[in-house]
């Protein structure tokens, strides 16, 4: 695989000096040096900042650390205006966590490293990815997965020719932890290329990863864990053709072997398909995967139509993707367009996808999705939008020898299908009220959302509502440099054995002092809920919610931040509905922008 990544990078060189050497005839109309360089230099300007935080609970567990703290840094490197390398890194004291249920304690560490530092030089049309940086070439393949090594892209719009290229370690290595009983896994290794050739219109597009777990004789502890090493390699083509004018078809068609356990007993009769070319070492364990999606769409300057049509084989998975959706079969119509001027948008799809593709599961959910927006701006003082979605799924269980059991099979067939709607409107609005000051605005605002939801089950109704309405007014003052907001927000939710309603004001506001160095904001709301269980009582609680924030500017490269928040829970009508709480959290931050070099060539 290593010798294949080089001869494709070395194709790439090869054909970038070639594309220069066609310009030997037009030497004469070059510029001189100092014509070249006129306006522009090197320069190298950044930022770094850090935080402080403290953190305090009262009534409950501490769902964060009391004291933790983070640096962050970001570096641009210019030169000449060709070549810039971004530089960034972050450090933190804690690892991020996760809740696990074996453990006394809520909140475990992750066994992955967050800290990390990443560099992105770029020359033209050639870029350089070193430290912990991530990469996509399809969805299907490399689809923005983390990792740390080196990576390669190159494309230019005057090159026909374009691709890329990446080599580091997927996942490190984590131990298992008896104490902290964290998540194990193996190191995991990956590398990918790409290739693409483009025309004006048109492209096709090959894409090749590989990934692989690295294990080692001591490691057989892993099998406790039911973890074992696996390997990959996804091979992907893709392309884009105008048929006739307007009509464009874009496909892509992914292949995926799996391996699920490298110590399985190797395979002695694999072709050359199979092993994609004698790349990819295969096994017993080893299993093949396919995806399809294509589209067929119409543009013309106002309105656009497509078909769309996707189908992704059960266990489908690629391991340079963190989550991938497979088992499913999807046929979908699309339409987009504006009129009257353009003042009003539409949009509108709707889908049906069904899963159980092998016919391996016992049941089968079959889905349509629909939905339909609008946007209508009549001028610079109104945007009104407003959209409408629907969701349904079926599913028909398949209970094989279980409704034998019944004394009435065919009825019980029946009470195993299962359907569930939900139908979600949602209308925003916004206005511009008229002022006679040009230092002066004001507007409104509201939002609505409904949605309703009914899942059946044989014959009986489980059925949910959704209400939310949100109105605010707002004022800006340009020439006090301040403004301020205020507003009410309702929202109830209705389900066969819970009701609950919360009401409750909002405020903010914020304003500038010193000529603008220091700026406070505050905001806060104040909530009411009311919950009716079936036989139960009526459950009261009150929330209180409140954040300041301050900015002050101590030099024109510096700013200090500071910033605390209150969230205060009350339940006076039962304790056992939930224990009374208080939170705080403050921090203390500081970020200070730098240039170390900035020269210009007059």
């Amino acid at each position: 695989m290593k010798k294949h990544l080089l001869k494709l990078l070395f194709l790439l060189l090869a054909n970038q000096v070639i594309v220069i050497g066609q310009d030997v005839g037009e030497l004469k109309k070059l510029k001189s040096p100092k014509q070249m360089l006129k306006g522009k230099g090197i320069s190298i300007k950044g930022s770094l900042s850090g935080t402080y935080n403290i953190y305090h609970a009262n009534g409950l567990e501490n769902r964060q650390s009391p004291y933790n703290y983070m640096f962050t840094g970001n570096i641009m490197i210019d030169i000449f205006n060709k070549i810039r390398m971004p530089v960034s890194f972050s450090y933190i004291n804690q690892q991020a966590s996760y809740v696990n249920p074996l453990s006394t304690s809520n909140l475990m560490p992750f066994g992955q490293p967050f800290n990390r530092i990443s560099l992105k030089p770029k020359y033209k049309s050639v870029q350089l990815f070193l430290g912990t940086v991530s990469q996509t070439f399809t969805p299907y393949t490399l689809a923005g997965h983390r990792y740390q090594g080196v990576g390669l892209t190159f494309k230019d719009k005057d090159f026909p020719l374009y691709g890329g290229l990446m080599f580091g370690t997927l996942n490190q290595k984590v131990n298992p932890d008896t104490i902290s009983l964290n998540k194990p896994s193996y190191q995991r290794k990956g590398m990918g290329m790409q290739l693409g050739y483009k025309t004006k219109e048109d492209f096709i597009e090959l894409s090749l990863f590989s990934a692989k777990d690295s294990y080692q004789p001591v490691d057989i502890i892993f099998d406790k864990y039911n973890l074992s090493p696996k390997s990959n390699m996804v091979s992907s083509i893709r392309f884009s053709k105008q048929l006739i004018k307007k009509i464009i078809w874009e496909s892509e068609m992914s292949i995926s072997a799996l391996s699920s356990d490298i110590r399985a007993v190797k395979n002695t009769n694999d072709n050359f398909l199979k092993s994609f070319g004698g790349l990819y070492n295969t096994n017993a364990s080893t299993s093949y995967f396919k995806a399809v999606h294509s589209s067929l769409n119409y543009k013309s300057k106002s309105y656009q139509v497509g078909v769309e049509y996707k189908r992704i084989d059960p266990k489908y998975q690629t391991l340079g993707s963190y989550y991938f959706v497979n088992d499913v079969e999807l046929f979908g119509v699309k339409a987009s367009g504006q009129m009257l001027d353009k003042k009003v948008s539409m949009m509108g799809e709707i889908a049906q996808q069904h899963d159980n593709l092998d016919q391996t599961k016992p049941q089968t959910s079959n889905r349509i999705v629909g939905s339909v927006n609008v946007i209508y701006v009549p001028n610079d003082k109104v945007n009104l939008n407003a959209s409408y979605s629907n969701f349904t799924a079926y599913s028909n269980y398949n209970p094989s020898l279980l409704y034998l059991a019944k004394a009435r099979p065919l009825e019980a067939l029946d009470t195993l299908n299962y359907r569930q709607v939900n139908q979600n409107i949602q209308a925003n609005a916004l206005w511009q009220l008229p002022s006679n000051n040009a230092k002066m605005h004001h507007q409104l605002t509201s939002s609505t959302v409904f949605q309703l939801g009914n899942d059946v089950l044989g014959g009986a109704n489980n059925n949910n509502q959704l209400e939310n309405i949100n109105l605010a007014y707002g004022s800006t003052n340009e020439t006090l440099k301040q403004s301020w907001s205020a507003g009410i927000n309702y929202t109830n939710v209705t389900a066969p054995t819970l009701s609950t309603s919360i009401w409750g004001p909002m405020c903010s506001i914020a304003k500038a002092f010193l000529k603008e160095k220091l700026k406070l904001s505050l905001s806060g709301n104040y909530t009411f809920s009311s919950t009716q269980a079936v036989l139960a009582n009526t459950q009261l609680a009150r929330v209180l919610t409140t954040r300041l924030s301050t900015n002050y500017t101590v030099s024109p490269n510096g700013i200090l931040q500071l910033n605390a928040s209150l969230l205060s829970k009350q339940s006076p009508s039962n304790e056992s509905y939930g224990a009374n709480f208080t939170e705080l959290s403050f921090n203390i931050g500081y970020r200070h922008t730098f240039s170390v070099v900035d020269l210009k060539f007059k």
